[in-house]
């Protein structure tokens, strides 16, 4: 099985949609909060101004050895 992938790090407005989706193409979801110190990048100073507004989505496939989903 898959290891948790970091797809997305996002405005807390928009945290639900994007879980939807990917909940809807049958990824396992999970969502925590942004820690500047974890994710440098040139361009982040709005996120380190306001790091509590943001969150971090991580995806799991839910896809076993044999390619079949499985029921989420």
């Amino acid at each position: 099985m898959a290891d948790w992938m970091m797809r997305n790090i996002t405005d807390e407005n928009r945290v639900k949609d994007i879980v939807e989706a990917y909940q809807s193409f049958g990824f396992e979801v999970k969502v925590e909060d942004f820690e500047p110190e974890n994710y440098p990048m040139e361009c982040n100073e709005c996120m380190m101004e306001t790091p509590e507004k943001f969150k971090v989505i991580f995806t799991k496939s839910t896809v076993i050895d044999d390619g079949d989903l499985l029921d989420v």
